[in-house]
C-alpha cells in the first residue's frame, strides 16, 4: 500500500500516516488502499485537498471527476457543451 501511494508523490512517512488514519477513522475506505487503482485515487484526493483525508468513496470519485472536468474544460466548451 505504501508503495502505491509513494508513486504519486507522497513520502513514505506520509503514506504510513495516511494508511493509519484511514484504517482508524475511515475503515470503510481501507479496502480501497489494497487496490493500486483506487489507492491512486486516494493519493490524488490528498494531493488536491492540501493533505486532507477523504471521508467517503463519493468524495474520492467526485474529486477525480471534478479534476478531469477542469482539465478538459476548454475542450468541452469548444464542442458547445455545458455543465448541468
Amino acid at each position: 500500500m505504501k508503495k502505491w501511494l509513494s508513486k504519486d508523490g507522497i513520502t513514505s512517512d506520509e503514506s504510513e500516516n495516511i494508511i493509519k488514519t484511514i484504517f482508524k477513522r475511515h475503515p470503510q475506505l481501507a479496502p480501497a488502499l489494497r487496490n493500486p487503482f483506487s489507492a491512486n485515487f486516494i493519493a490524488q484526493y490528498i494531493m488536491n485537498n492540501d493533505g486532507k483525508r477523504p471521508e467517503s468513496y463519493f468524495a474520492i470519485f467526485d474529486n477525480y471527476i471534478q479534476k478531469r472536468l477542469q482539465e478538459y474544460d476548454e475542450e468541452i466548451r469548444s464542442y458547445g457543451l455545458t455543465y448541468v
